[in-house]
């Protein structure tokens, strides 16, 4: 049996100023006297967050949680890995941080993280730079070795040798 409707022009709470009803007694079953531990049991009823008993969970929805796309902060890694770990990491970090912002601008808000993929991009197209700066320096180099005259092996000004002959008697 369901309680009365309340009358119109009157609220289902007390009213303002009205002491909350008393606690109920500790568990007398717990042992030796103690009460229940703090924290467990259901809470009584009037205390606490929330909406009275009977009326639900409160007002709408909980807020969405809104995740970070994780290609977005691959995208950010790889390319902080292109200059200390290995500049090839930087293609990486591209590849990465296009296909996140991709999928962020997909989720129509249920992602977050394109500041993650945007900065993933910028670090890892300067990482880019560093590594054809690094394969530019390389050829330089291997390109003036290359352009070195080799010494040769055996000196050009010297003596020729003189012949000797020997005898050499055994026995």
């Amino acid at each position: 049996m369901s309680p009365p409707p309340p009358a119109p022009g009157s609220t289902p709470y007390p009213p303002p100023g009205t002491p909350p009803p008393p606690l109920p007694p500790p568990d007398p079953g717990y042992g030796y006297g103690y009460g229940a531990p703090p924290g467990y049991g259901a809470p009584s009823a009037g205390y606490g967050y929330g909406a009275p008993a009977g009326y639900g969970y409160g007002y709408g929805y909980p807020a969405p949680v809104r995740k970070t796309n994780g290609n977005a902060i691959a995208s950010l890694v790889c390319g902080v890995c292109a200059f200390f770990v290995c500049p090839i990491a930087a293609i990486g970090g591209l590849v990465t941080g296009f296909r996140a912002r991709r999928q962020i601008r997909d989720s129509n808000g249920a992602e977050e993280g394109d500041g993650l993929a945007i900065a993933g991009l910028i670090v890892s197209g300067l990482g880019i730079l560093y590594l054809v700066g690094i394969i530019v320096v390389y050829v330089f180099i291997f390109g003036l070795l290359a352009t070195i005259p080799r010494t040769p092996t055996t000196p050009t000004n010297t003596v020729p040798p003189t012949h000797f002959t020997t005898t050499t008697t055994f026995g």
